[in-house]
């Protein structure tokens, strides 16, 4: 039988390749080769083994297999048959083609978008035999490509931000197609992340790559150079440039949005909104506006994510025109014969059309010539003589203000009017008010003062100018800081013009003014005084002079007086009177508590100076006296050797100081100039042993004669005893540890 001498070998290859297997024989003749495909549907392709079910198919003869452009179903078992042409004779060798899918991609590119903020997922459905890899790239603006960085940010400094917003995931493998899924995912999209994605799929077999073009879309980005063309009284005139990102999705239309800008004003105002196509990039605000005003401006683009960010907010202001409404709550009183004081409130503020400058006060005196009708007067406009008045009123009083006509005629009736003008022009009129002047002059406003002030009352006074025969009454007005304006009418005081305003509070601001009242009407009203009454709610010393004095003092320099804006505080308690009595109050006491310490430490001094109590020192020798017997309560004295000058102890318990507490036992040596009157006392028990010498200088006893005074002389602690004949005697005050005091003579009377 034919011999192999090149066998063929296993084969794998990739579709679409093409292969060339070899296979040569020995033998004679020289046998034919033949190359046939086996059908192993019935048997292990593995086993190679040989069966009566396997079915074969001539592929073709010669040494050489060649497959071109390798399909799928070219995989399978081969063999190459050696035959013997004579006796038939045959041996034969199996392999196997192993034909594997590179990889491809069966779609090549798509679109992807996602809303600004979401979660976008890109998917690559990658086919190809296992084991097979993928590969996420970017193309960059100019072209090239880049990889995404999924963990590692370092080779691509630019999406080192975006780093842990990028992951990739591998998620299924079917085998039976070889069909690989793989997702990039982005967390929360930004319009940054737009742009197209690569996907580069790789095996053993070949690489494909897919396209994505993914696109992040958003609101619009804000309009550009929003300019304002022209301003009318009602209108206005606007242009601006589109947003330059339209979000990746077309504009829809633009919101134009403005409202009333009050700087002066924290107060919010009406937003409005005009919306226009978006093919328009420009809009007139006709009859939209209020004459006058400030207003506020900016445009928003919207797409169908909704609304951009608005533009930057422009302002202007619209042409004034007259005011629409006359003034309100015209009040006109008469103030004299020749004098009528005319008060009024601003126009409602929408009516001002602009800012008001001023007002028109109209007068006109009546005659009996001019015609009545159901209306009233029929006076026409330029019938009336004006005056004119600057606006200077404040908000928070309504805009009200006053004017006093003067050089009017007296007892006579006058038509007054008021109108407001701003710089487009006079507005219309208000109604006609009918006044009298006076036949009689008020009296004149009294002058008040504060008299006394306390913590709840203040003592008012004043003087009555001009003349008071007729004035009735007084009527007073006051308020506190967060109370309204009360008022109380008196009659005129008997004796004195003054009046006690009680029952208020401590501590307390009060501004207070006064009327007079007469049979010609009231008068004017006196300066507004602010005053505040004594106290500011701290309690003072109950106990203490001193403590009491200065906050009564301080809390009356408290208490200011002010005439109309001005605060007036009395002289004696400025601060250039109080600060400095309080100082120099201040100072006495502490030098006072100075003095009274030293003076007090230099008497206990001269007490103990004086009275002898020794000092213990290394350098003296001290003999201790106790008692024979132990009794409940024993005493000790320690004598200083060479000295008679002795101190008490108390025996009970040998740990505690020789002088426990002050004051300490105090001895007194006297010398006296006569005998020593006998005295029928015997020494107590704990001084029987005490060492004393008698003297032998008497050769008898001295006549007793009537006792004299003795004269007392003192010697310090460091004296030695007299030299003397006389008689010395000693006497202790003993102050015990129990606070008793006992007087114990050391000496009797006949012995020395």
């Amino acid at each position: 039988p034919p011999v192999f001498e090149i066998v063929p070998q296993d084969i794998s290859i990739g579709v679409g390749k093409s292969l060339e297997s070899v296979c040569k024989a020995n033998g004679y003749p020289m046998p034919r080769i033949m190359w046939n495909k086996i059908d192993t549907s019935s048997a292990a392709a593995s086993s190679y083994a040989k069966s009566e079910t396997q079915s074969k198919r001539y592929i073709e003869s010669g040494e050489k297999l060649r497959l071109v452009n390798v399909r799928l179903e070219d995989a399978g078992v081969y063999e190459c048959v050696a035959e013997n042409p004579l006796n038939g004779l045959i041996v034969s060798k199996t392999f196997q083609i192993k034909v594997s899918v590179p990889a491809h991609f069966t779609q090549k590119s798509s679109l992807l978008t996602a809303k600004y903020g979401e979660k976008a997922i890109l998917v690559c459905e990658a086919y190809g035999a296992k084991p097979i890899s993928v590969t996420w790239l970017k193309q960059q603006a100019n072209g090239d490509l880049s990889v995404v960085p999924l963990t590692d940010t370092s080779a691509n400094p630019s999406y080192s931000h975006n780093s842990q917003r990028f992951a990739a995931f591998e998620k299924e493998f079917n085998s039976a197609n070889n069909r690989t899924v793989f997702e990039l995912h982005i967390n929360s999209v930004e319009t940054a992340d737009s742009g197209i994605y690569v996907c580069k799929a790789v095996n053993e077999f070949g690489e494909d790559v897919r396209n994505i073009k993914f696109t992040v879309q958003d609101t619009p980005s804000a309009p550009s150079q929003v300019i304002v063309d022209q301003v009318w009284s009602r209108s206005v005139s606007i242009r601006w440039s589109p947003p330059t990102n339209n979000g990746n999705s077309a504009i829809l239309h633009y919101i134009i949005q403005y409202w009333r800008d009050n700087k002066t004003s924290n107060t919010a105002h009406r937003l409005y909104e005009e919306v226009t196509p978006s093919l328009l990039t420009s809009k007139v605000l006709k009859d939209k506006l209020i004459p006058g005003t400030s207003y506020a401006l900016r445009i928003v683009a919207s797409n169908e994510f909704g609304r951009g960010a608005p533009s930057d907010v422009v302002t202007f202001m619209t042409q004034e025109e007259e005011p629409e409404a006359p003034p309100i709550d015209i009040a006109v009183e008469s103030k004299g014969t020749t004098a009528l004081r005319v008060k009024w409130k601003a126009p409602p503020k929408n009516h001002w059309n602009g800012q008001l400058k001023g007002y028109n006060i109209g007068y006109r005196l009546i005659t009996a010539s001019d015609e009545m009708s159901s209306d009233g007067l029929n006076i026409a406009e330029n019938e009336y003589s004006y005056k004119d008045v600057p606006f200077i009123g404040v908000y928070n009083d309504n805009y009200q203000q006053e004017f006093i006509l003067t050089g009017l005629q007296k007892a006579s009736t006058y038509s007054i009017v008021v109108r407001a003008h701003n710089a487009a022009g006079n507005g219309p009129l208000s109604q006609p008010t009918i006044t009298t002047t006076s036949n009689n002059e008020p009296p004149l406003p009294p002058s008040v003062y504060v008299s006394e002030v306390d913590e709840q009352k203040i003592a008012l006074k004043w003087d009555q100018r001009g003349n008071s025969e007729d004035i009735t009454h007084y009527v007073l007005y006051y308020k506190d800081d967060k109370s309204p304006w009360l008022e109380i009418a008196f009659p005129v005081p008997e004796k004195q013009n003054q009046y006690e305003l009680r029952n208020l509070e401590p501590g307390t601001y009060y501004q207070l003014y006064m009327k007079c009242m007469s049979k010609r009407g009231p008068s004017e009203p006196s300066d507004v005084i602010t005053i505040k009454t004594l106290g500011d709610g701290k309690t003072c010393g109950l106990f203490d002079p001193i403590a009491q004095y200065l906050c009564a003092f301080l809390s009356a320099s408290s208490a200011g007086i002010r005439v109309g804006n001005e605060k007036q505080v009395p002289t004696y308690l400025g601060s250039f009177v109080v600060i400095p009595i309080t100082v120099a109050i201040v100072i006495i006491v502490i030098v006072c508590a100075i003095a009274y310490a030293y003076v007090k430490n230099e008497e206990r001094k001269a007490i103990l100076f004086n009275a002898g109590v020794m000092s213990q020192s290394p350098s003296k020798n001290f003999q201790h006296l106790s008692c024979n017997s132990t009794p409940s309560r024993c005493h000790s004295i320690v004598s200083e050797e060479g000295s008679l000058t002795l101190r008490y102890s108390d025996s009970c318990d040998r740990t505690k100081p020789l002088l426990a507490r002050p004051p300490v036992p105090t001895v007194l040596w006297a010398q006296q100039q006569g005998p020593i009157i006998e005295e029928n006392e015997d020494f107590p028990s704990p001084y029987a042993t005490l060492p004393l010498k008698r003297l032998t200088t008497f050769n008898s006893p001295p006549k007793v004669k009537p006792p004299s005074p003795p004269e007392i002389r003192r010697f310090s602690q460091d004296s030695h005893l007299p030299s003397s004949s006389n008689n010395v005697f000693c006497k202790a005050d003993v102050h015990n540890h129990d606070d008793g005091s006992d007087l114990y003579d050391f000496f009797k009377p006949n012995v020395v």
